[in-house]
């Protein structure tokens, strides 16, 4: 049982990462098709896309459902589309889900929405950056430590703060998969390992010394009688 629960997750892990590229596909070729549109407003189409998921798509079900059904033919699905959302969205917005319906993959658009702007915003030198700190940060700590980041990382941060109550002190910076860990819970971490490992270095180089046997008798008590 064990073992088939370990395949399944294999198997779910292999879908996850081949759904995120198959967005990141569709991503790039939205974000390419709205350049050539009207470069101008891609960052409006960008928002138009999210605002079908979490407006739309998040928000009423049925559709959801419906745009996603596999008892539903492509043109069904199309007509569905074009009677909600025609006219209130971007061509390059209606022909990104019209696509999506013909490969039956709506599944992806969440997905397809969040790499469009994380793409757009890369490509404009823009990177999320993820502030941790055990108290919510003050707007001078914040313009700061944009500041820093900008002269460090040659990009426009944006800065995505959270409260951690655990923390002792400090921050915890996570730029795409690297994280900075500042806090002192993790310095002190670091400290005690530090010295685990000197005293293991110690042992190694004169065992000896940590191996004397403990005084007894007179000895124990000073000599005295």
């Amino acid at each position: 049982m064990a073992t088939e629960t370990s395949r399944e997750r294999g198997h779910d892990t292999v879908m996850d990462v081949t759904a995120e590229q198959l967005a990141t596909v569709y991503a790039k070729a939205f974000l390419e098709a709205s350049k050539q549109a009207d470069s101008a407003a891609t960052p409006d189409a960008i928002d138009e896309l999210g605002a079908v998921v979490t407006e739309i798509i998040e928000r009423f079900p049925d559709f959801s459902e419906a745009v996603r059904s596999a008892f539903l033919s492509h043109e069904e699905r199309v007509a569905l589309i074009d009677r909600v959302l025609g006219g209130r969205v971007a061509s390059v917005v209606l022909r990104t889900l019209k696509v999506l319906s013909a490969h039956n993959r709506m599944e992806l658009l969440g997905s397809v929405a969040r790499q469009s702007r994380e793409l757009h915003e890369r490509d404009n030198g823009r990177v999320h950056v993820a502030v941790t700190a055990p108290q919510e940060l003050s707007a001078d700590l914040v313009s700061e430590l944009e500041a820093a980041l900008r002269a460090k990382l040659g990009v426009e941060p944006i800065i995505e703060p959270t409260v951690d109550p655990d923390m002792i002190a400090g921050v915890k910076i996570r730029v795409r998969d690297t994280v900075y860990d500042g806090s002192l819970k993790t310095i002190f971490a670091k400290a005690r390992q530090s010295i685990v490992e000197r005293a293991i270095e110690r042992i190694e180089h004169d065992p000896k010394h940590f191996l004397m046997n403990e005084p007894t008798g007179d000895a124990a008590n000073g000599g005295a009688e």
